[in-house]
């Protein structure tokens, strides 16, 4: 996919979801990427020796995850919910568009969204059911999604994306209800609803809004960097080829040697989908 087919792509699905985001359909959407969050509190929680007591989400749009934080992570945790949206978000996107590790992503996102809703929510919870559907779901697309996994990945990933800018206009309102004002009670220790704590919820509220909006540009702007512009050479050689402007004999020995026309080295990647395009125009 080249540079401008990505960036058409990207767009196309941000205004689709801009349009319907509200709409009664998108409740199952909403309810994932809810989750997603949640459930980047419940890693962070397990990942640095903590416990996980309950995962829920609301029909609101809301959830909450209770955890007991291991010795000195509870910074980590509290903060993994908005950032880890945003990497979640912007790792898939960029696997997404460049077409790579689409199948085992897929697998684990489906089990680790399964196996978190199975063992940390209650069944007549809404994150037990958006967990096991979800991730049946994507761990059953990684198995037979085929080629069209990667829009899955670019889709969801642009959901994710969309949601963590979104979500972080929550702070705008009554910040001691958010993340940022749990944060800053903690640290200044002093009731959520305190005052006091107003400032420094502001002050981590713009951090991660920093941070989430640097992780989102560094991947996208990764998966569109300058091995398209080699892909569209390769495909411009091959045009010539074609035209008999070079022999295939020249484009081949050219290939072989991993070099463009012009002598410079292919990406890795780039190779790989050599063999790919020689046999689409039968070079």
């Amino acid at each position: 996919m080249t540079k401008t087919g990505k960036l058409s792509l990207l767009i196309s699905i941000l205004l689709l979801l801009l349009a319907f985001w509200d709409n009664e359909y998108m409740k199952h959407i909403r309810g994932l990427v809810v989750l997603i969050h949640e459930v980047s509190h419940a890693l962070a929680a397990l990942f640095t020796g903590g416990l996980v007591e309950k995962i829920s989400i609301h029909s609101n749009n809301s959830g909450e995850t209770i955890a007991v934080a291991g010795k000195g992570s509870f910074l980590f945790i509290v903060s993994a919910g908005y950032l880890g949206s945003s990497f979640a978000g912007g790792f898939l996107l960029n696997r997404g568009l460049k077409d790579e590790h689409v199948k085992p992503l897929l697998l684990g996102l489906g089990l680790i969204l399964a196996f978190l809703s199975f063992f940390y929510s209650s069944m007549e919870d809404l994150a037990f059911i958006t967990g096991i559907a979800w991730g049946t779901f994507f761990f059953l697309s990684g198995l037979f999604g085929g080629k069209y996994g990667r829009y899955l990945l670019i889709f969801i990933g642009t959901c994710l994306g969309l949601y963590s800018v979104y979500d972080l206009f929550d702070f705008i309102g009554n910040i001691h209800l958010t993340d940022a004002g749990i944060l800053a009670s903690y640290l200044l220790g002093k009731p959520p609803m305190s005052e006091e704590i107003r400032d420094l919820g502001y002050i981590i509220a713009l951090l991660w809004s920093f941070i989430s909006c640097f992780l989102l540009y560094a991947f996208i702007s990764n998966a569109m960097n300058i091995e398209d512009d080699k892909d569209l050479g390769l495909e411009e050689m091959l045009e010539q080829v074609n035209r008999g402007n070079v022999q295939p004999e020249v484009a081949d020995w050219f290939l072989n040697k991993g070099l463009d026309l012009d002598g410079k080295p292919l990406t890795n990647e780039t190779i790989k989908k050599i063999y790919e395009v020689k046999n689409k125009h039968h070079v």
